[in-house]
């Protein structure tokens, strides 16, 4: 998250059902108003790269 454009929305988290951390930040793109490109992320509690258990996503 840390490479992002100055226009990034903050990132929000989400604690999914496997105790895994969802960190997803919104970007406004540049072909038109009102919409935006995500970049999200898993991590676990430690913030080490993380991937979702059945029935997190």
């Amino acid at each position: 998250m840390a490479d992002l454009p100055k226009t990034a929305h903050p990132p929000t988290y989400s604690r999914l059902r496997s105790g895994v951390t969802l960190v997803e930040s919104r970007v406004p793109v540049k072909t038109g108003s009102g919409l935006f490109e995500t970049h999200s992320i898993l991590m676990d509690d430690s913030g080490q790269p993380a991937e979702p258990a059945p029935g997190d996503l």
